[in-house]
């Protein structure tokens, strides 16, 4: 389909994070907090250093393959948002799930291969490298080769993955147990769901990074996020694709709602920058729906 509304590129990044974070029932600054933190991990470790605006922009889109799967997640769990949500808050110390879960995890992990599917070609709509969209096709992933979808191990899983892995583990732990509790999980999970040096350096500075954290939110806005992208553009219809694919009939609804909604503003007389401000609306109108479950229709 063609596409005629750009927007600066980090923008377009963010709103897909925002909308990632709404569909797995996190935080709308989950992303954001999780890319800060992984960009940070990256300049504090050695051999990592110039991998900090790739492992933000991961962090920010690995979330963007989660709709493209939410109905096949609501056929198989009954609400696609809440599964998500506590499959997150349910994963025990070392690393796999609670008892009575194994089931649900075992299919979230074969829906996760159309999620990293998915992602990937996000990561390549977007113009982002061959080595981020590698990293998003393999976002679940484990140091010890328990991960998927190709059970990679060791240095064959992409550095920046382990980056994201350990940031998530530090946003969401921290929130759902505290400090303490998140530091025991992520010892518990380190040399098997990330190298050990990355979990210690991570615990390190754990503290000093949520202070700053807030510091910045207090101010309104998280700094440092994706440099490397800060002069590029992206169309703003990638990010109506992404909401669209909620649900399986939704597919183009957004490009044709905004393109209706453009067309009703002209024959109003309104003028060309109301019009473009419509059609911009209707891309995005849809996106409080990857927020809720899907509808049972």
């Amino acid at each position: 389909m063609p596409t005629t509304s750009a927007v600066p590129l980090l923008d377009a990044i963010r709103a897909i994070a925002f909308v990632g974070d709404l569909a797995m029932g996190q935080p709308t600054d989950h992303s954001l907090r999780t890319a800060w933190m992984a960009s940070r991990l990256a300049q504090v470790t050695e051999g990592y250093e110039d991998l900090c605006s790739q492992a933000s922009i991961i962090a920010l889109l690995r979330w963007s393959g989660c709709t493209a799967n939410a109905h096949e997640f609501a056929l198989t769990f009954g609400d696609d948002v809440s599964q998500r949500q506590s499959l997150l808050a349910m994963q025990s110390s070392d690393g796999g799930f609670k008892s009575g879960t194994r089931q649900s995890a075992t299919a979230f992990f074969a829906l996760s291969r159309i999620h990293c599917e998915v992602a990937g070609e996000i990561g390549d709509l977007l113009g982002q490298s061959e080595d981020v969209q590698f990293s998003l096709r393999h976002l679940f992933e484990s140091f010890d080769g328990s991960g998927a979808p190709g059970g990679l191990a060791g240095d064959a899983v992409p550095p920046c993955v382990y980056l994201m892995s350990v940031a998530g583990d530090l946003e969401i732990l921290h929130r759902l147990y505290g400090v303490e509790r998140a530091i025991e999980v992520i010892r518990a999970r380190a040399d098997r769901q990330y190298p050990g040096h990355l979990a210690e350096r991570a615990i390190a500075n754990l503290r000093p990074w949520l202070l700053e954290l807030e510091t910045m939110q207090t101010a309104g806005h998280i700094d440092g996020l994706g440099d490397g992208v800060s002069d590029q553009s992206a169309p703003l219809e990638i990010l109506a694709d992404v909401i669209d694919l909620k649900l399986p009939w939704m597919t183009g609804h957004s490009r044709l709602s905004a393109t209706l909604a453009r067309n009703a503003a002209e024959q109003m007389g309104l003028d060309k920058d109301a019009q473009g401000r419509i059609y911009r609306a209707g891309l995005i109108h849809g996106i409080a729906l990857c927020g809720s479950s899907s509808p049972k229709y």
